[in-house]
């Protein structure tokens, strides 16, 4: 196995989540806490063509809102959600045992 620059790894200290539960860590937290499912039939498109209608889609999500709007529609969707996650989690105060209540 070749060896690892310590110079190349990432280390994020923070909490931040974009997920069918919730759109930050809290109301996601929440809601994974409460047994809140992300489940329900798809919204995104029509989905009557296919067998499978329901999905954990994110919702209530605009990437516009916290990024730039040019540079959000060069993005897959994942990127997008990925990118505002990250962001999130690297502001976050890495306050863990408060944040998650444990």
């Amino acid at each position: 196995m070749p060896e690892q620059d310590p110079a190349r790894r990432a280390v994020v200290t923070g909490l931040g989540a974009i997920m069918p539960i919730g759109n930050d860590f809290p109301t996601y937290w929440s809601n994974l806490r409460a047994g809140v499912t992300g489940t329900r039939t798809i919204q995104s498109f029509d989905a009557s063509a296919h067998e499978v209608r329901i999905a954990a889609e994110v919702i209530g999500f605009d990437p516009a809102t916290v990024m730039d709007p040019k540079m959000a529609r060069r993005m897959s969707r994942f990127i997008q959600l990925a990118m505002v996650a990250f962001g999130r989690a690297r502001s976050h105060p890495p306050d863990i045992r408060h944040d998650l209540r444990i």
